[in-house]
């Protein structure tokens, strides 16, 4: 395996503004790491004690 030295930092911000974008306008459950929603995350049960769920 070989790293690369020049990540693409560019397609990360993209992906990042889209996210921000993506919560600015639905919530900021609207979309979450998958880790998150697994049994052992929190983000679901913290949403329903916030009431977005």
């Amino acid at each position: 395996m070989q790293l690369n030295l020049f990540t693409d930092n560019h397609k990360r911000r993209s992906l990042a503004r889209t996210i921000d974008e993506i919560r600015t306008r639905f919530g900021t459950d609207a979309i979450l790491r998958a880790a998150s929603v697994t049994e052992a995350g929190q983000a679901k049960e913290r949403a329903q004690d916030r009431g977005a769920l």
